[in-house]
């Protein structure tokens, strides 16, 4: 009777091998990778007489375990993107095929469900663009932001005068790199999904709308509308066909009292104010759409801005006139030389504060005074009446 058991027992043993021969041939692939936690202990030549970790089951174990390993990484499903935040990498899985492998045991347990391990997808050449991509072992699409010296929104600048000017601080040397990481900024925020606002041709519109060399006055707000087409990249202006913000209508208020002769557009596109010689200037150039405020801290605009102010202030031929109008702006004033430069503060234009001291201030017309002074031809503040929606 034992030598039947013993018999019985050898057949269950050999009838069982199989199955573990038809799992190797399916996952080649996988078996191809190195896996460090696998012993040579594991391998299939083992005795027979080792009941306990016969080929199949072991097999079936290590399948169970390296599955896990990969739909478990870090505690996250393989399809769920993975944000490495302090590498600065962003890491996006790659969709595979699933394909179900039955393997017939001693007990006629089902094998796992294991991934496969085909050719993972194509990256799109629109990612490759603007980031360097790459597959690691695991399937895991890693794209990688912008190299320091990529300078596509440097090169938004399209002026020649304003891009020679801006250049020590467009360069990539500047506060170790803090251009360019707007730029990975910008390029995180879009990688994401997000709407940025206004679009990328205008976001220096302020710059390439106003002459270099007819410079005269700078007029700084805070930051971009963010409505989908309002922003133009020119502070307080919106393009045409849009309503007149409610700063702007009290703007119009404010000279139809104070320039002569002025009378109120319907439209609040301000672009012929830059065309003379204003550059209007926001202290953060980008939004993300329907969320006010929300580049002024994270993108590091306003580092690029106030350099920009003073850098306009030690080192632009004009002698300048800078409009403050509200507490933010007038904290810019620090940066600025007002011993060569004329400072006119004024409070914000806004609803919310305009009745405190914006009407009657005469900042146009005490604009035109500083101008004349210096030897400027003074701003021409009435607008067409009429403009054409783009």
């Amino acid at each position: 009777m034992q030598r039947t058991l013993f018999d019985f027992a050898r057949r269950t043993t050999v009838a069982s091998a199989s199955p573990v021969a038809t799992v190797g041939a399916g996952a080649t692939a996988a078996a191809s990778t190195p896996r460090p936690r696998r012993s040579p202990s594991t391998s299939l030549e083992r005795s027979h007489g080792e009941a306990s970790n016969t080929p199949s089951r072991k097999r079936v174990r290590q399948q169970n375990e390296s599955a896990g390993s990969d739909r478990h990484h870090a505690g996250l499903s393989r399809e769920d993107p993975v944000d490495l935040e302090e590498s600065s990498l962003s890491v996006v899985a790659v969709a595979e095929e699933k394909r179900e492998a039955t393997v017939s045991t001693t007990t006629d347990a089902p094998a796992p469900r294991r991934p496969s391990r085909g050719n993972s997808p194509p990256i799109p050449a629109s990612e490759c663009t603007t980031a360097s991509s790459s597959v690691n072992d695991n399937n895991h699409r890693i794209v990688a932001p912008p190299a320091t010296g990529s300078h596509w929104l440097a090169d938004l600048i399209s002026s020649p005068e304003w891009k020679s000017f801006l250049q020590p601080l467009t360069a990539d040397t500047w506060r170790n790199g803090e251009f360019a990481r707007i730029q990975r900024f910008l390029d995180g925020e879009r990688a994401k999904g997000k709407v940025v606002l206004p679009p990328a041709a205008l976001i220096f519109n302020a710059f390439n709308s106003c002459p270099f060399a007819e410079l005269k006055v700078v007029l700084l707000g805070q930051d971009p509308y963010h409505n989908l087409n309002q922003a133009h990249g020119l502070c307080f202006s919106v393009l045409p066909g849009v309503p007149v913000p409610p700063s702007l209508k009290n703007m119009y208020k404010e000279l139809a009292t104070d320039i002569p002769g002025f009378q109120a557009p319907t439209h609040g596109y301000l672009q012929s104010w830059a065309e003379q010689g204003m550059l209007m200037l926001n202290a953060t150039l980008t939004v993300e759409a329907h969320s006010a405020n929300s580049h002024s801290k994270a993108s590091g605009w306003q580092h690029f801005t106030d350099a920009v102010i003073a850098h306009l202030s030690a080192h632009h031929p004009n002698r300048l006139v800078f409009l403050l109008w509200g507490s933010f702006a007038q904290q810019k004033k620090k940066l600025i030389d007002t011993r060569r430069h004329v400072v006119i503060e004024s409070v914000h234009p806004s609803p919310l504060s305009a009745s405190r001291g914006w009407f009657g201030s005469h900042c146009f017309s005490a604009c035109n005074t500083a101008l004349r002074a210096m030897g400027h031809t003074p701003m021409y503040w009435q607008l067409p009446l009429q403009v054409q929606t783009m």
